[in-house]
């Protein structure tokens, strides 16, 4: 199985470095003409099957990737992204928590990590069963990226997660 893998298209969040996790914030303008532009990257592949959030500016950017496929978007909640409890909306850079600590809840109302990473990786392992020989596109979020490479390169808990999350509509191939 080849899986292709999106982080959603800008966000105004995004762009002002809110943390959105459950919060259900719309692409902008940027976000809209980042998911034309990696649109084209999938011009010459052939996908049997895609899968998104449920949150919105994951389905923008697959709607707009897919405009050209014949392929029908299956909605998946467990690839929503995380939800960050009562940081949802507050600014990255002024909160100073880390946000992918395993050791320690984030905040009242976050969505424990180990239970995030299972909720991802079970949906993972059910489509790797699945679609064997199949070509894959999955269209969700930062977070979500980060038990999907755990799955196939592995990951040190300890390390500073945030330095792999990938930036707005980057496509990652696993096999």
């Amino acid at each position: 199985m080849s899986l292709y893998y999106v982080r959603h298209g800008m966000t105004e969040w995004n762009k002002e470095r809110k943390l959105q996790g459950n919060t259900d914030i719309p692409l902008n303008e940027t976000g809209i003409q980042q998911a034309y532009e990696t649109s084209k990257l999938f011009k010459n592949i052939t996908i049997d099957k895609v899968y998104c959030s449920p949150l919105l500016r994951a389905k923008q950017t697959a709607e707009v990737i897919c405009q050209n496929m014949d392929c029908e978007i299956v909605v998946e909640k467990r690839l929503a992204e995380r939800c960050f409890g009562d940081l949802e909306g507050t600014n990255l850079e002024k909160n100073h928590v880390y946000l992918w600590s395993f050791d320690k809840l984030l905040c009242p109302h976050a969505e424990d990590l180990n239970d995030f990473f299972l909720r991802v990786q079970s949906f993972i392992k059910e489509i790797q069963e699945e679609c064997k020989k199949k070509n894959i596109l999955l269209v969700a979020h930062g977070g979500v990226y980060l038990p999907i490479h755990e799955v196939y390169h592995g990951l040190d808990r300890k390390k500073n997660l945030m330095s792999i999350v990938p930036g707005n509509c980057t496509v990652t191939k696993f096999e």
